[in-house]
């Protein structure tokens, strides 16, 4: 046996011991973030059935159920997982503006600091430096004056992201979105679902 590989047998148990540690690592980072998910999803659900078992629930009809919603075919909600996750059924955006009160309840502190930060930069601030610097440097600063397009699209990212993820896990957050006319469903053989009431949460 030459040096070379004689070197290479010797390191093969470092090797695999660090291969060990990093997928033990891994798996120990994806544990803390679904037990901090675990956690939000709770939090959230404890607020939705504050919301829902008050007065703001009983004026719009919010249910905590997906059995009393009588739109939807689909009465238990394991079963509409399940068709979400293979495409048979879609969530969609309602035709409405983003619900910022809505949001407050069913974003992330991650997607809440998103939010709140890096959109309102890049639709006011950025805006107002390439004014600034087109005085002062160049016109071509002036091209940050697109910036606000981007902003709004990333808010609009975020916002769908927590509406359909938190419908996607939740069975509360489903019924609070849907019933709130945020989301729709579309399921095979029944086309588009919506909420069906005349009042609708700001």
């Amino acid at each position: 046996m030459d040096l070379e590989a004689e070197v290479a047998e010797a390191e093969a148990p470092a090797v695999a011991g660090k291969e060990s540690a990093k997928v033990k690592t891994q798996s120990a980072n994806c544990g803390v973030r679904s037990k901090l998910m675990n956690h939000f999803i709770s939090s959230m659900e404890q607020k939705i059935t504050e919301l829902i078992n008050s007065e703001v629930g009983k004026k719009y009809d919010l249910v905590l159920s997906l059995r009393e919603i009588e739109e939807i075919p689909v009465n238990d909600y394991g079963k509409l997982q399940e068709l979400m996750r293979s495409g048979e059924a879609i969530l969609r955006q309602y035709p409405s503006d983003i619900s910022s009160p809505t949001f407050s309840i069913i974003a992330t502190p991650a997607e809440s600091t998103l939010f709140n930060t890096i959109s309102p930069v890049l639709t006011i601030l950025v805006p107002l430096a390439g004014i600034i610097c087109s005085f002062i440097f160049s016109w071509w600063f002036l091209l940050l004056l697109l910036s606000p397009i981007i902003g709004i699209r990333f808010g609009k990212r975020i916002y769908l992201h927590a509406l359909f993820n938190r419908s996607a896990n939740s069975e509360k957050a489903f019924c609070f979105l849907f019933c709130s006319q945020l989301i729709t469903l579309e399921l095979p053989g029944h086309g588009i679902i919506w909420r069906k009431m005349s009042n609708q949460v700001e």
